[in-house]
C-alpha cells in the first residue's frame, strides 16, 4: 500500500511539476498567449497611417491564437506615447512591442532600454546601438552615402548646404563619407529664416558644377529661388535626395521643373508584394497605406520567433531572413534593417530610375 501511495505522490508531484514549470518557462503556452503591444497614430493627423497599419498586424496574425494582440493610441504625441507605453507594461504585462512613428519612439525609447524590451519600431528612428529595438523600415542613411558616390562619380566640384537640425546635419555627414573630400568645394549650414542670399553668393563664386540642399521643403524652396535668381544662365546642377523627391510636385510648382532636370537622387526601392496588397485590399476593400507592409511584417517577425524562448528572442531575429510584404528582411548588428538602393533622376519632369 505504500508503495502505491508513494507512486501515487511522485505521479502529482510530476504533474504539478510540469504545469508549474511550464506556466513560469521562456515558453508559450496554449493557455497563456504571447501579448503583443501596438503603440500605432489611430488618431489625429496620421490617423489613417495607424488605422491601415492596425488592419496590417491584424491580418498578419490573422487565426493565431497564440498571439493577443493590444493596441493603444499615440496621436503622434510623445505624452501620450510614454502613457501608451506604461499601461502596456504595468498592466497589460506585453511580452513585445510594435511602434510604428519616431515621434513615439524617441519618447519611450529610454523606457524600452531600461526594460530591454523586444520592440520592433516601424518608421525609421535614429540611429541606436545593439539593443533589443529592431527597425523594420529600411536604413535610410546609407542612402546619402550611395547619394555622396554617384555624384562623386559624375561631379568633381560639389557644393554641400544643409539644414541646423540633427537630421539634416546627418544627411551631410553620410554623404561625405560617400565622396572625395577633394570634391566638395564649398559647405555651408543654413539657418532657416535667414536671408540665403549671402551663403549662394558665396557658393557660386566657388564655381561648383552641383550642389545639394539637405534642407526641409519650405527652406529648399527658398534656397532654390535665391539659386535660380544669383546663377542667372549659368548652370549649376542640382543634386537631389529622397526628401527632395518625395516632395517634387511642391518644389516643382514653386520655382518650376527645369532646374530640376538631371538632379541625382537615392531612393528606396518600392519591394511591396502582390501577393500582400491583394490580401489586404481582399479583407478590407482597399489598398494598404503607407506602412502597412512594414506594421504586416512586424507581425510576420514575431510570428516566426514565438515558439522559441523568450530569450532567444533578440538572437533569433538578429539572424533572421525572411520574405516579407516589403521584401527581404534582414538587420545589420544594430538591429536596422539593411537597404536596398535605386539611383534616380530627373528627367521631363519627374524621377526615373537609371
Amino acid at each position: 500500500m505504500k508503495k502505491i501511495i508513494i507512486g501515487i505522490v511522485a505521479v502529482i508531484l510530476i504533474v504539478v511539476g510540469i504545469s508549474y514549470f511550464g506556466k513560469n518557462s521562456n515558453q508559450p503556452t496554449s493557455q497563456e498567449p504571447i501579448k503583443i503591444g501596438v503603440i500605432l497614430p489611430l488618431t489625429g493627423p496620421y490617423g489613417k497611417i495607424g488605422e491601415d497599419a492596425q488592419k496590417a498586424i491584424k491580418l498578419a496574425t490573422k487565426g493565431e491564437n497564440n498571439i493577443k494582440l493590444v493596441f493603444e493610441d499615440s496621436q503622434f504625441e510623445a505624452k501620450k506615447a510614454v502613457s501608451s507605453y506604461q499601461k502596456l507594461t504595468s498592466i497589460d504585462n506585453i511580452d513585445a512591442l510594435i511602434n510604428l512613428d519616431s515621434v513615439s519612439f524617441a519618447a519611450i525609447n529610454p523606457l524600452i532600454s531600461e526594460k530591454k524590451l523586444l520592440t520592433l519600431q516601424i518608421a525609421e528612428s535614429s540611429t541606436h546601438d545593439k539593443d533589443t529595438v529592431f527597425q523594420i523600415m529600411p536604413f535610410s542613411y546609407p542612402l546619402f552615402s550611395e547619394l555622396g558616390k554617384v555624384s562623386g562619380d559624375k561631379y568633381n566640384k560639389v557644393a554641400i548646404v544643409y539644414g541646423n537640425s540633427d537630421v539634416f546635419i546627418k544627411d551631410a555627414d553620410f554623404f561625405k563619407k560617400g565622396i572625395s573630400k577633394d570634391k566638395i568645394i564649398y559647405e555651408a549650414m543654413l539657418i532657416p529664416g535667414s536671408d540665403y542670399r549671402t551663403e549662394v553668393t558665396k557658393l557660386l563664386e566657388k564655381k561648383p558644377e552641383a550642389t545639394t540642399f539637405f534642407l526641409a521643403v519650405e527652406d529648399g524652396i527658398k534656397f532654390l529661388k535665391v539659386l535660380k535668381d544669383q546663377m542667372g544662365n549659368k548652370r549649376v546642377d542640382l543634386i537631389c535626395d529622397g526628401n527632395t523627391e518625395l516632395s517634387i510636385s511642391q518644389f516643382t510648382n514653386a520655382v518650376g521643373s527645369d532646374i530640376f532636370e538631371g538632379c541625382l537622387s537615392t531612393m528606396l526601392p518600392k519591394q511591396t508584394t502582390e501577393n500582400f496588397k491583394n490580401a489586404f485590399k481582399q479583407e478590407y476593400g482597399a489598398d494598404a497605406g503607407l506602412f502597412s507592409d512594414y506594421a504586416y511584417d512586424s507581425a510576420l517577425i514575431i510570428k516566426s520567433i514565438i515558439n522559441q524562448s523568450k530569450s532567444n528572442w533578440v538572437n533569433a531575429i538578429q539572424s533572421l531572413s525572411l520574405n516579407g510584404a516589403s521584401g527581404q528582411i534582414e538587420f545589420d548588428i544594430n538591429g536596422t534593417r539593411l537597404p536596398a538602393v535605386e539611383v534616380h533622376i530627373f528627367r521631363n519632369g519627374k524621377f526615373e530610375k537609371i
